[in-house]
């Protein structure tokens, strides 16, 4: 401590010394001590300055532990200005500072004032002690701006318990080891700067919070370590917004640091990955970033919980998209993850969320859940995504050694996807509602939704079209299949084989495929309620070598107009149960004795034998309650209550012109209003407008039954006398109006907008007392 005095107090002396002669010699400007007296030219992109003062390693300690204060350093240069506070920070400009590879070129400690560093060059620090360019140690409220940190022996700039310090639009390049290194410093701003070409990371951030890491270029860093250019390591509630993340090793990893938020980012060309959370990094938000044309995954989430990752554009990677591995309750929305060469999302975890995403092109599945070693995927939700275009399947599950059930695919759009749009394996009570499947695989033999050895899964509500294979089960047992809607299949509707029993088959719309149900070596399937119509080959095919294909039952299903509505070539099987069949349309048989919707023969064909047949030619009942037949109706369209009578009552809809429009309606409401004034607006008054109900079965039969309504406009009134404006005095007034409305009922008038009514039936005179009251 005291030879660092003593070396002050010299420098001092010698420093007033110069300062004398040079106020007789004004072109010398020596330094003694650390510093030399010459001057380097040095350009650089972005700077203003022409020239730096060169100089040699600098401690600024605050406790005198250094080679100045800085009061001490002010007072002895002439660039060092100002006097730390807010309003007037300590500001050090044009200096180049070479560490002489034997300290850091600038190093600062215990600092709390305010000062500004710009224009300056820190270069050829040692590689000992976290030395670097800049070494901040218990430091605040400092900015860096407009600076140089270049081909320093270690880190360009080291940051240990220093907070609210901005380090703005700065190069720091080609140093040994990290452009910036921020341990144990919170609320800092990293903002504007171009860091690139360093031997390790672009910047790490260590056990630090708060921090604001925006709009830099970081480019062509850690050429030669498995680090991100951004590795952020047990640091929270940092933000990095806005980067530019180009050409490194790998973009920004992050691993046991929770609430990050990364935002706007570029990440793009790195050698690697773009983003990856590992090791509990919990509640982070990945949102609107682009990370595109990376090495290996555009994102990965390993053994981390509550991301929200929302709004990216995630393409061209050469690995995943997303991959998720062991990671839970995450949150994947509205994301663009096109064109990447393995799978859009792979996902191994639980409770995970992947709703509205453009999931495209991808080489790979769109999505893929896969249990691992010691994590399943279990309770996730696929949910409004549009699946297009990819080169294995839309959606796979499949199962190693953990659980892969209880899953729910939903809403999803799933359009020409190489492979079968829904690929489950060895998984067990997924569900499958509500999704469309269109020209998934037109292929006859791949399927829209393929299940081999499941247990206990649903597919219900979804809509197929144009597939080569809707629904193919294979050694798969108790899915329930209902309220499906399937149409111009290549192949068949459903496809049933290899030892899949216990299979329920429940009011699915069938129409217009090569075969609506083929059965192949299943047992104890239950198919029924199903309208099968318009097959090419086949309606229903049971088929398989004895004894297999047994025990399967098929009643009240409606075979419509198919080439053959069913073959039974297997074992034992039942088309009725012990109350009724099958509806088959060209049944020649009756129903006289007696008359309750049963054949009164059996139904024989190809194999089948229905012994109670479904019997029905009559149409259903329409009752209108609501709007009453003649009533009239203005301009306000009317409510409506009907009801519809039939066994097997299908759907009801209505036409106010003659069945131009047709509306179909699911419960009791009112008539659409543009419907309504198209119609009511062309007629006269007291013209009449016919509303008709038609309802149909299941079997095609209409019934109908209509209503009368009468137009009722306002009446107009065309008043004669008196004319508006008429002068008059005390005298009786007489008045004549005429009236036009096809069914007039009272006439009043009132006087002065009082509330009084005077009734009249003819034209007359006002009544004088009230009138004069006025």
């Amino acid at each position: 401590m005291l030879e660092n005095l003593n070396k002050k107090l010299r420098v001092l002396l010698i420093l007033s010394f110069f300062l004398l002669i040079s106020t007789f010699i004004p072109s010398l400007n020596s330094l003694f001590g650390h510093f030399v007296n010459d001057t380097v030219e040095y350009e650089e992109k972005n700077k203003n300055i022409s020239a730096y003062t060169n100089l040699d390693y600098i401690h600024i300690d605050d406790r005198g532990a250094g080679d100045f204060t800085w009061s001490e350093l002010e007072n002895a240069f002439t660039w060092c200005t100002g006097n730390g506070t807010k309003l007037n920070p300590y500001i050090i400009e044009n200096i180049a500072v070479n560490g002489k590879n034997t300290s850091s070129s600038l190093y600062i400690s215990n600092s709390i004032i305010y000062f500004e560093i710009k224009n300056c060059l820190f270069f050829n620090s040692s590689d000992s002690n976290f030395h670097s360019g800049i070494r901040f140690f218990n430091v605040s409220n400092g900015v860096i701006f407009n600076s140089t940190i270049k081909n320093n022996n270690n880190h360009g700039i080291y940051l240990r318990e220093a907070n609210y310090c901005n380090f703005v639009e700065n190069l720091i390049s080609t140093n040994k080891f990290n452009g910036i290194y921020v341990f144990l410093s919170d609320n800092n701003t990293l903002q504007g700067n171009r860091i690139e070409a360093n031997g390790e990371r672009a910047i790490y951030l260590h056990t630090s919070m708060e921090n604001l890491i925006s709009n830099n270029f970081i480019y062509n860093n850690s050429p030669f370590t498995a680090i991100g250019a951004v590795y952020i390591q047990s640091a929270e509630n940092n933000k990095l917004y806005n980067n530019t993340i180009s050409t490194n090793y790998g973009g920004i990893f992050a691993s046991s640091s929770d609430k990050n938020y990364f935002e706007k980012n570029l990440i793009k060309n790195n050698d690697n990955y773009g983003i990856i959370l590992n090791s509990q990094s919990d509640n982070c938000t990945i949102k609107n970033n682009t990370i595109y044309n990376n090495t290996q995954n555009g994102m990965e989430i390993t053994l981390s919980t509550n991301t929200l990752i929302y709004k990216n554009n995630v393409s061209s990677n050469s690995g995943y998209g997303i991959r998720l591995y062991s990671s839970s309750l995450t949150n994947i929305t509205e994301n663009s993850i096109i064109e990447n060469f393995d799978d859009g999302i792979f996902l191994n975890g639980d409770n995970n969320s992947v709703y509205y995403n453009k999931i495209i092109k991808n080489q790979g599945n769109g999505i893929y859940a896969y249990s691992m070693n010691v994590q399943g995927s279990s309770y996730n939700k696929f949910i409004n995504n549009s699946i297009i275009g990819n080169s294995e399947n839309a959606i796979r599950f499949n199962f190693n050694t953990q659980p892969v059930q209880y899953n729910i695919i939903s809403k999803n759009y799933i359009f020409n996807n190489t492979n079968a749009a829904i690929n489950l394996y060895r998984t067990h009570n997924n569900t499958i509602s509500l999704n469309y499947f269109i020209a998934c695989n037109t292929t006859e033999y791949t399927a829209a939704i393929y299940l081999a050895t499941c247990l206990d899964c649903s597919i219900t509500e979804n809509t197929f079209i144009n597939n080569g294979v809707c629904v193919q089960l294979r050694n798969t047992n108790r899915t329930l299949i209902s309220h499906n809607t399937m149409e111009k299949t290549q192949r068949y509707g459903f496809n049933i084989q290899l030892q899949s029993s216990y299979n329920e088959i429940i009011e699915n719309t069938i129409n217009d495929n090569m075969n609506g149900i083929y059965l192949y070596q299943g047992n104890y399937n239950n198919v029924t309620e199903n309208i099968i119509s318009n097959s090419s080959n086949s309606g229903i095919y049971v088929q398989g070598p004895s004894p297999s294909s047994n025990y399967n039952l098929f009643y009240e299903n409606f075979f419509l107009e198919n080439t053959i509505h069913a073959l039974d070539n297997a074992g034992t099987n039942y088309w009725n149960n012990s109350e009724v069949g099958n509806y088959w349309d060209n049944y020649p048989g009756v129903d006289d004795s007696p008359e309750d919707g049963i054949g009164d023969s059996s139904y024989s064909s190809n194999g089948v034998m229905d012994y109670l047949p479904i019997w029905d030619d009559d149409n259903p009942v329409i009752f209108i309650n609501l709007p009453a037949n003649n009533s009239r109706q203005p301009n306000q369209a009317p409510n409506f209550n009907v009801i519809g009578e039939d066994v097997y009552f299908d759907s009801i809809w209505y036409t106010i012109d003659n069945g131009l429009t047709n509306t179909t309606i699911n419960a009791n409401g009112s008539i659409d209003q543009s419907y309504w004034l198209s119609i009511w607006n062309v007629l006269s008054d007291g013209q009449y407008i016919e509303l008709t109900f038609y309802a149909n079965d299941t079997f095609g039969h209409i019934g109908s039954n209509k209503t009368f309504l009468i137009k009722d406009a306002f009446p107009e009134i065309n008043l004669i006398s008196p004319l508006n404006g008429t002068e008059i005095g005390r005298v009786s007034l007489d008045f004549i109006i005429e009236v036009s409305d096809f069914s007039r009922d009272d006439m009043w008038y009132t006087i002065d907008g009082n509330n009084s009514k005077y009734f009249f039936t003819l034209n007359g005179t006002i009544q004088t007392a009230p009138f004069f009251a006025a």
